[in-house]
């Protein structure tokens, strides 16, 4: 031997030693670890036997391909990888160390919370390893799913399962295991340790066990500990239930020094948050579903309010246009001002259930502080001198004059407050104040003051009447009535504009003095600064000019309003005229020269400062411009040199009086706008007393009117007589076809014949979204019940031409 090998060459002894070291080590590791005494891994009832015998084949096969590679930090068994951990990393020491993190909860709700956590990861461990087990497995019988989760769970090291005989395990609400645990890692870790429990402490055991039956079965489950032997009691036992039966399991089962400290044992709270999670979902489904209830409530009773109040106000108004006695006349006043209060009223509600429902938006536009506050004070100055009260507002230096954000809330909020200053005040004044002052963000916080000498509020009250349905005077001799919202609704829209509003006594005499204050952006000064808040009519048959018009002149501040036709210019610049507004005109038309003529021949609309936007215009058309005072541009111009244009025909003088003409000098195209009369009109509607008011009204005004009860008999009575008509005055809400799908099949129809008639949707649906609905069913316009005469006449005189 002598050291040397077959071919007499040198052996390193020691290097094959540690070579077979290495060998023997990895042989160890390799071979069949389980069953480790070839005897059985669980015990069951007899009846039970033959399940469980197949299934220890099933698990010893799946653990029988355990392997080890340290270098790699990987145990696998089956290719899937596993991780070894100390028992009592996952008992003991992290019970201690969650009863020291939680020691200012008390020790008992700081093993709760340790035990729900363990029993948490464990139930999702059990659901996940049966999940891939079966998978991996082939295993599809749920009770064969079911019998290899004990023996996984040997092989595994939880715990031996011993199954009792009362053990009914059915794939239903019967569902009951009674189990024990001989050899339990969580208990083994705590007696080992020398730890003595003063309540059952196999909570992985119960999670992991109940996760893999969960899984097997396709039912909840879980599992309780009766028995601990950490506890002092001979054995750990279990009970295993769907949760809603595991209570009467507990005291069917439970030993009675057990049941006399409820404390020392516990239903995992998993279930119990599982539970009240699904009670919140359907708790928040129930209220979704009461919000939309409530809003389709809201939609109806507004629908079904707005109706008659039509009728009401409508039908006054056209009695009042009549010759009346005296009497008569103060009554039906009355009556009128009665219903505008009732229509007030119903808006307010409607306001307040937006607010609450989160379907009220801000607008985001530039706007003029001073001439937004002007305004309001505009529109309460009757009401105040009607009560010989002084109404006045001061702005400090200090505010921006020209602002970003919704000035219309802005004004609701103001018409509120000053309504109910000049509403509680009888004598004396009511005055408005605004001051400024930057934020870190470097927007501008302004803090408006409405103070009054009126009745005051008392200050147990102050902090109440901003609380929705809440007045000063809640008695039934209170002097004023109201609903209780407007100060509700107020709060809500200051706290949208990012503020907060209060109230307090008037410091120097008798009456109140309500603050507010709102967050707005600033915005760049305007280069055009005579024409901010002018009013301006664009004339054009473009959709697509009109928007780009519009847009540019909305930057500058200026209040636009669009017209499809000379016809409709001419009415809304006389319309204007008539406010002392002076309106300027700008004109795309294909013929701006008779345009420019007709409005430098009417008094009313002589004065109008003119742009023209033409294009291949000869010098003759040029100078004939030019002599009538009008400003000219081509298609291609500049913003810049829009708004020079309008500011120097804004700065012109008047214009002359033209001479007097005869018809026969004029164009065919003047004579024929001058000479507009009363247009057909189709009346959808299926309210007797809305139809009476609408034909009255319409037959006043020259027109001629067909009535028709629902979209069906508009759709017969269109296609008998398809060009019978003008327009369509289109309800909503109607029976056997509504005025949606009535106007989505009139537009549908027009595809054909290439025909369009102009469908306005008077309706008494006035929610969110639903002048959004009527439009994208193919309307043209949208009116809300109760209509106002004069809104819809100056509409139809400008759809006439």
């Amino acid at each position: 031997m002598n050291g040397m090998n077959d071919k007499d060459q040198p052996v390193d002894w020691e290097k094959r030693c540690r070579q077979l070291e290495d060998e023997v080590a990895q042989l160890r590791l390799n071979i069949r670890l389980w069953p480790v005494n070839g005897g059985e891994t669980v015990r069951v009832p007899e009846s039970m036997q033959p399940l469980f015998d197949e299934a220890q084949k099933t698990v010893a096969s799946y653990f029988a391909s355990f392997q080890t590679d340290p270098t790699r930090a990987t145990i696998k068994i089956n290719d899937q990888r596993y991780v070894l951990m100390r028992a009592s990393s996952l008992s003991v020491d992290f019970l201690k160390t969650v009863k020291n993190l939680y020691a200012d909860y008390g020790e008992d709700e700081a093993l709760a919370i340790g035990r729900s956590f363990l029993f948490d990861i464990a139930h999702v461990l059990g659901i996940e390893d049966a999940k891939k087990f079966h998978e991996t497995m082939g295993v599809t019988d749920p009770i064969a799913r079911l019998s290899t989760g004990p023996v996984h769970f040997a092989y595994a090291g939880w715990a031996f399962v011993d199954i009792f005989d009362e053990s009914t395990p059915s794939p239903d609400e019967n569902f009951f295991i009674k189990y024990g645990h001989p050899f339990s890692f969580e208990a083994d870790a705590f007696l080992e340790a020398g730890e003595v429990s003063n309540c059952p402490v196999c909570i992985m055991n119960a999670g992991y066990s109940s996760g893999w039956c969960e899984q097997s079965f396709g039912i909840d489950l879980t599992a309780v500990e009766i028995t601990c032997k950490a506890a002092g009691d001979e054995q750990c036992t279990f009970i295993m239930a769907p949760p809603h039966r595991i209570e009467k399991y507990l005291h069917e089962h439970m030993p009675e020094h057990r049941l006399l400290h409820p404390t020392a044992h516990r239903i995992p709270t998993f279930f119990e948050r599982k539970r009240v999670e699904q009670e919140l979902q359907a708790a928040r489904r129930k209220a979704e579903e009461s919000d939309r209830m409530k809003s389709q409530f809201l939609t109806n009773i507004s629908h079904e309010l707005r109706t008659p109040m039509n009728a009401l106000i409508g039908m006054t108004e056209l009695v009042l246009d009549s010759p009346l006695e005296s009497i008569q006349r103060d009554n039906l006043n009355t009556v009128l001002e009665s219903s505008e209060l009732l229509m007030g009223i119903i808006d307010q509600i409607l306001d307040f259930s937006k607010i609450g429902s989160g379907t009220i938006g801000l607008q985001n536009k530039s706007f003029l502080l001073r001439g937004c506050l002007t305004e309001t004070l505009r529109s309460l100055e009757v009401t105040a001198e009607q009560k010989n009260l002084a109404l006045r507002y001061s702005v400090a230096d200090n505010v921006p004059e020209k602002l970003r954000g919704d000035s219309l809330r802005l004004q609701q909020i103001l018409v509120n407050l000053i309504g109910n200053a000049i509403k509680f005040t009888s004598k004396g004044y009511v005055s408005v104040s605004v001051t400024a002052k930057p934020t870190a963000t470097g927007q501008t916080e302004l803090q408006f003051s409405v103070q009054d000498s009126g009745v005051g509020i008392p200050e147990e009250k102050q902090e109440e009447i901003f609380e929705p349905f809440t007045q000063v005077d809640m008695s039934s001799t209170r002097s004023h009535a109201g609903t209780g919202l407007g100060l509700a609704i107020s709060a809500s829209l200051v706290e949208m504009l990012g503020g907060r509003i209060w109230v307090e006594n008037n410091p120097s005499e008798a009456g109140s003095l309500f603050q507010f204050t709102a967050i707005f952006n600033h915005d760049k000064p305007s280069d055009y600064p005579g024409l901010i808040g002018q009013e301006v009519v664009i004339a054009s048959p473009n959709p697509q000019h009109l928007r780009v018009l519009e847009s540019a002149l909305t930057k500058e501040d200026m209040r636009v309003i669009t017209a499809e036709s000379a016809n409709d210019a001419l009415q809304l610049l006389a319309a204007g005229f008539h406010r002392k507004l002076r309106p300027m005109l700008i004109t795309c038309l294909p013929d701006n020269i008779v345009l420019v003529e007709l409005v430098r021949g009417k008094p009313e609309t002589r004065n109008a400062p003119v742009v023209t936007i033409n294009t291949n215009l000869d010098e003759a058309d040029r100078a004939r411009l030019d002599q009538m005072n009008a400003c000219c541009l081509s298609h291609a111009f500049k913003q810049s040199e829009l708004m020079d244009a309008l500011m120097s025909v804004h700065t012109r003088g008047t214009i002359p009086a033209p001479e007097a003409s005869s018809s026969d000098d004029k164009t065919p195209s003047v004579v024929a706008l001058e000479k507009a009369t009363g247009i057909r009109v189709l009346l959808v509607e299926d309210g007797v007393a809305n139809q009476k008011f609408a034909v009255s009204m319409l037959s006043r005004w020259g027109h001629t009117v067909t009535v028709v009860n629902n979209g069906q008999e508009a759709l017969d009575t269109l296609a008998t007589n398809p060009h019978g008509f003008d327009l369509v005055l289109m309800d909503v809400l109607m029976p056997v076809m509504d005025g949606l799908q009535c106007a989505s099949e009139i537009r549908l129809r027009e595809q054909e014949t290439g025909d369009r008639i102009t469908i306005v949707a008077i309706t008494a649906q006035a929610m969110p979204g639903d002048r959004e609905k009527c439009m994208a069913a193919g309307m043209d316009h949208y009116l809300t019940k109760p209509i106002r005469r004069r809104e819809l006449q100056e509409l139809i005189e400008r759809l006439s031409s």
